[in-house]
């Protein structure tokens, strides 16, 4: 009797133990809050919620979601003074708290645990030993105390508790594992890792369940270097010539002498600052030959000063064709043009410029209104030729080498002064005949002057889209801009010059560079073919015609038969070898033979070019008699493990009568499986099979695939190899299925005796009053607690009474 008073007493002294332990085990913060007030109150995970207002000893239920749709998940007993203390840690969403049951039920809330979330990251996921690394964090579903001074344990397995104090200015935990410190979202810590590795760093919150991870690479610091990115560099006078340097580990200016003053007559000094930002990349410095003007470019953002000239040329700015010296350093002197602490040299080769004279151009066309800037080149239709259709882009290509230092995208081609310098375009027209003087007519970029010899008819608008140095080429575009308009129908000439103003040429006469060329304008045009006068009824029947219109024009064509039919299509020019083509394509299919019906085309440029053409509806020949059906495996050989599943492709093409029939897979000559398919003349499918190779039909070795569709055939081979999956008779004999598995070991009395059929699992500890007894789960049980349950507390006191009843007997 007095050991089972002493098991009843083990049931309260359990349910104790479940308050005084949650509350025990929690470094979180305690939210105190009477049960009158805990209806929509707000508990962040990992917080203790202590809730008062309860009887002393008074049963209360905690439940998990909210009223109606819920799950008792715990019942506390109030304490002395009336306090039940609930445990968040693995707990979110909606609870509430319910004492009583029935009509006598009470409930208290709902309350919401918040889940709150932190995120820690590097700024940077790897720096060298001489560098400091950032640590950032943010935070959501915070609470007030944590988003405004939270305390965070920071651990890592590379380091001990007072290592990590250390690092991160906080204090080392009892345990000394960790560190403590605390801060604000948008807070950074600095670590300084100075010792090559791969780190890792746990972060808690010390009043939340909200953690992360951080992790960074130290390596080795980068020497400080700086250098030329080769030793020679090479160019040609009147272009851009370019060098580049690497400074790493370089914060400070570097300077760089380009030339010297007593061996070329030429020196340039440059400082190139905010390296700081720059970090390994390349810097490239970019030298004009014709203007003597530098550029750099770099992806972070170097600056560039010229911050001494010691050019005595004779020639302002173009540079003449020699050796120039390239040196770096990390220090100037101020004044006496002098680089100091030098690091590096180098050498730049300007090569004599290729006359303009020895340039040429070709002319080029394109759709009218599709190129009206440098970003039309990339998508517009441009086609060599020297035939020009009234109203149509006209561009003239120049070949040239030595011009890229004052011929740039978005310069305009003037006289004098204006655009390139010292470059003029004209077009001239012959317009000499019998009994005529001879006169030139011609449009330029230049205006009217009273010495010219020649007709000036208007001013030409002449835009540089283009200028690839790389390639040697620049693209004009040509525009009618004052005056009158070029002419629609006539033979010109094309002239480029390059005279006076520009650093290379003294004047328009003696000196002059120029290249020419001829081209023609002709008026738009537009003509069915000679065979289009018939045309077969067919699905996709087919008409052609020609035109002098740009590659890329677009031909509104419609093929109309009053009262009967009316198809439309809008082709493209494509270019042809004698003459510019467009095919139309119409569904004529069903439309009886010998119809009349009328073809029109029309100038989607121009509405006035058109065509029109009275045609006649034949017999369709699509297809022919040469279009064959045709099947193909997708490989010629599949190979598969024995037991898994093969994907076999079978392509499948129609012939000229289409295709309407099944698809059969063979194996070894015996079919086992098919698909049907339906296909249009000249049609094509791929058909996938799937073929299990666990069967007993399938054995380990070679064999054949074959399939067969009309009068085609294909075949290919179908290895299967040994399975390596542990089937064989090292795991299904006696080792797996023998005595050792099946055997007195897992059958026996180890597993399924007296261990785990008898006392010990299938007694009272698992089929007892822990498992089965009150609510599931251990709502109102002992599961989790230490005692017995009350059922076995019960049912062992009316057994040692009945005991002691039999001794009395």
């Amino acid at each position: 009797m007095f050991l089972a008073a002493m098991m009843v007493l083990s049931v309260v002294a359990g349910s104790a133990a479940l308050v005084g332990t949650a509350a025990a085990n929690h470094d979180g913060n305690s939210n105190a809050v009477d049960k009158a007030s805990l209806q929509d109150e707000t508990v962040y995970q990992g917080e203790t919620l202590n809730v008062s207002g309860f009887e002393s000893g008074e049963a209360v239920q905690l439940y998990s979601g909210v009223e109606g749709a819920s799950e008792r998940i715990d019942v506390l007993r109030a304490s002395e003074n009336g306090h039940v203390t609930i445990d968040t840690t693995d707990a979110s969403g909606f609870h509430y708290l319910q004492t009583g049951s029935g009509d006598s039920a009470n409930v208290y809330g709902e309350f919401y645990v918040e889940t709150p979330e932190v995120t820690f990251e590097f700024q940077s996921s790897s720096i060298e030993t001489d560098e400091q690394a950032t640590l950032q964090w943010t935070g959501t579903n915070l609470p007030d105390d944590l988003a405004n001074g939270a305390e965070f344990r920071i651990s890592s397995s590379s380091f001990s508790g007072s290592e990590l104090a250390d690092l991160t200015g906080g204090e080392e935990t009892d345990d000394g594992n960790a560190a403590i410190v605390s801060g604000n979202p948008a807070d950074t810590w600095s670590l300084d890792l100075s010792t090559v590795g791969n780190y890792t760093f746990d972060i808690e919150s010390v009043e939340t369940t909200a953690s992360d991870s951080a992790s960074i690479e130290v390596t080795e610091q980068t020497p400080d270097t700086i250098e030329f990115g080769q030793d020679q560099y090479e160019g040609q006078v009147g272009n851009e010539v370019s060098f580049s340097f690497t400074a790493q580990g370089i914060d400070n200016p570097v300077y760089i002498k380009v030339g010297d003053v007593e061996d070329v007559n030429y020196e340039q000094h440059l400082e190139v600052t905010n390296l700081d930002e720059v970090g390994d990349e390349e810097i490239t410095v970019t030298l004009n030959t014709y203007n003597g003007d530098y550029e750099i470019t770099s992806d972070n953002g170097a600056g560039l000063n010229v911050i001494d000239n010691a050019n005595t040329q004779d020639v302002p700015g173009a540079l003449g064709p020699t050796g120039y010296e390239l040196s770096i350093a990390t220090e100037y002197g101020d004044g006496d043009y002098s680089t100091q602490t030098e690091q590096d040299v180098g050498y730049l080769t300007l090569n004599e410029r290729t006359s303009f004279s020895e340039a040429s151009m070709s002319t080029w066309t394109a759709p009218s209104d599709s190129v009206n800037n440098a970003e039309d080149l990339q998508d517009a239709t441009l086609t060599e030729t020297s035939t020009i259709a009234n109203g149509d882009e006209m561009l003239v290509q120049v070949n040239a080498e030595s011009v890229y230092g004052f011929v740039e995208q978005g310069d305009q081609i003037g006289h004098a002064g204006e655009g390139v310098p010292g470059m003029q375009l004209k077009l001239s027209q012959d317009v000499s005949g019998p009994n005529r003087p001879d006169a030139t007519n011609v449009w330029a970029t230049f205006g009217e002057g009273d010495d010219q010899d020649f007709n000036h008819k208007g001013t030409l608008s002449a835009t540089v889209l283009s200028a690839d140095q790389q390639n040697g080429t620049f693209i004009i575009h040509l525009a009618s801009d004052e005056g009158e308009a070029l002419p629609s129908s006539a033979d010109l000439s094309t002239t480029i010059e390059m005279g006076a103003n520009n650093n290379f040429v003294d004047n328009w006469d003696d000196d002059l560079e120029s290249i020419s060329g001829e081209f023609s304008i002709e008026q738009r045009t537009l003509s069915w073919g000679d065979s289009a006068d018939e045309v077969a009824a067919s699905a996709d029947a087919t008409v052609s015609g020609t035109t002098n219109v740009a590659p890329g024009t677009t031909i509104d064509t419609r093929a109309r038969a009053p009262g009967t039919f009316v198809e439309r299509d809008t082709p493209t020019v494509m270019a042809g070898d004698d003459a510019n083509t467009f095919t139309a394509s119409f569904d004529l299919s069903g439309e009886t033979t010998g119809t009349e019906f009328e073809l029109r085309a029309e100038d989607n440029n121009d509405a006035e070019n058109t065509a029109t053409l009275d045609a006649t509806l034949v017999e369709s020949t699509d297809g022919g008699s040469d279009a064959e059906t045709m099947v193909s495996f997708g490989s010629t050989s599949y190979d598969v493990t024995k037991n898994d599943t093969a994907e076999v492709m079978i392509d499948v093409t129609a012939g000229a009568d289409g295709l309407n029939t099944s698809v059969p897979l063979m194996v070894n000559g015996n079919s086992v499986a098919s698909q049907d398919v339906s296909l249009d003349a000249e049609g094509t499918t791929t058909l996938t099979f799937e073929v299990n190779t666990s069967s007993d039909s399938y054995p380990v070795g070679e064999h054949e695939l074959s399939t067969s569709v009309d009068n085609a055939s294909a075949s290919a081979a179908f290895v299967i190899a040994e399975s390596d999956d542990g089937s064989g008779s090292d795991d299904s004999g006696s080792d797996d299925s023998g005595s050792d598995d099946s055997g007195s070991d897992d059958s026996g009395s180890d597993d399924s005796g007296s261990d785990d059929s008898g006392s010990d699992d299938s007694g009272s500890d698992d089929s007892g009053s822990d498992d089965s007894s009150g609510d599931s789960s251990g709502d109102s049980g002992s599961s989790g607690q230490p005692g017995f349950g009350i059922a076995v507390a019960i049912l062992s006191l009316l057994g040692a009474a009945m005991l002691a009843l039999r001794k009395r007997e």
